[in-house]
């Protein structure tokens, strides 16, 4: 269960560093264009919007997880906790 964790949390890492890296890169970038343009600009911001998209999809999907695992976690304590009481423990 623990490796399983800290493959999740490695995964999610990058996944979320990958979109963050992108648009540090392109903004670093088009700063020192000395020929960067309004249509230029468009276009980078376009793609900065589309790895923002991404980044809050990655969130959202993240926190959906970790309901997920919070309600099974919950869901187990429960059945352990009525199975001691079944015992008469």
């Amino acid at each position: 269960m623990i490796d399983e964790q800290n493959r999740f949390i490695t995964d999610s890492s990058h996944e979320l560093n990958t979109p963050l890296t992108s648009l540090k890169t392109s903004i670093e970038v088009n700063l020192r264009d000395k020929n960067f343009n309004k249509e230029r600009a468009e276009e980078v911001l376009q793609s900065n919007l589309e790895d923002v998209n991404n980044l809050q999809f990655l969130s959202a999907e993240l926190i959906k997880l970790h309901n997920i695992k919070i309600k099974i976690i919950i869901f187990n304590l429960r059945n352990f906790i009525f199975q001691m009481f079944s015992r008469g423990c």
